[in-house]
């Protein structure tokens, strides 16, 4: 007789990315994210293409020379063959930030993405970050509850997104 099922989470392995294979899944993940980020900030009257041309535009060799540093990593979530989420993270002056975080619609609620909020900031913390920050849109309820649970509170803006971003952009912080 089988024993309990096992929560899909636990089958779910994250790993630094480390070469041209897991960029090129980081890039396919980013593009699923821009489709369904896209989606979410139509309403707001943003276009796709505004959207894309704003936060999406790094090709994977950018990505691997940002994040293939001692203090930059992008973590990739993999169930079997494919990547299920991501998030990167760089730690500058003793400041950390996190950025592409994202975990596929199917996977959310599972526990993920808490996983990779955690093994993030451990990585962060081991940089000797003493600061964290990261900037997520106000209609990410989920994700914005998910980082006060660890422990981020609203901040003052960080980045310059101008007059059209920044009314829609919340930035959070963690000391």
């Amino acid at each position: 007789m089988a024993g309990p099922a096992q929560p899909a989470h636990q089958s779910v392995d994250i790993r630094r990315a480390t070469d041209e294979t897991d960029f090129q899944e980081a890039i396919r993940l980013l593009e699923v994210m821009a489709v369904w980020d896209a989606a979410m900030s139509a309403p707001l009257g943003f276009s796709e293409a505004e959207i894309r041309e704003t936060f999406y535009t790094q090709a994977a060799a950018d990505l691997a020379s940002t994040y293939s540093t001692p203090s930059a990593a992008m973590l990739i979530a993999w169930q079997g063959g494919d990547g299920v989420g991501l998030v990167a993270y760089q730690v500058s002056g003793g400041d950390g930030e996190l950025r592409h975080f994202f975990v596929a619609p199917d996977q959310r609620g599972k526990g993920l993405g808490r996983r990779l909020l955690t093994e993030s900031i451990d990585a962060m913390t081991g940089l000797n970050a003493r600061r964290m920050r990261l900037m997520t849109a106000g209609f990410m309820q989920s994700a914005q509850h998910l980082y006060r649970e660890a422990g981020f509170r609203v901040c003052e803006p960080f980045v310059d997104l101008g007059e059209r971003y920044g009314p829609v952009t919340i930035f959070m912080e963690r000391p």
